[in-house]
């Protein structure tokens, strides 16, 4: 943001904050990504629980699995999306 005469100008992002708009777009698109290339019933069980807001009970009951599958693959799904999001994370630090 530039100051005029002891106002902020607000139509101009700070540095910051434009930095920090690129990145959220990054973690958005590398969210999306891996959610996309999840193994189905990791992706299904995840959007269900993410998305739907169900919970494991719900999406074991909806998808006739037992609640420990449904758990099983919530856990999986966010294992590979943690630890996927943490490697862009390291190589955004390279950029």
């Amino acid at each position: 943001r530039e100051t005029i005469a002891g106002q902020v100008n607000l139509w101009q992002p700070s540095t910051n904050e434009l930095e920090s708009a690129i990145h959220a777009r990054f973690l958005e698109q590398i969210l999306g990504d891996t959610v996309a290339t999840l193994p189905t019933q990791c992706k299904i069980v995840y959007q269900l629980s993410e998305q739907e807001q169900l919970k494991v009970p719900e999406i074991a009951r909806q998808l006739q699995i037992s609640p420990n599958t449904a758990r099983n693959h919530l856990a999986r799904a966010r294992q590979i999306i943690r630890t996927t999001i943490n490697e862009a994370g390291a190589a955004m630090l390279l950029l």
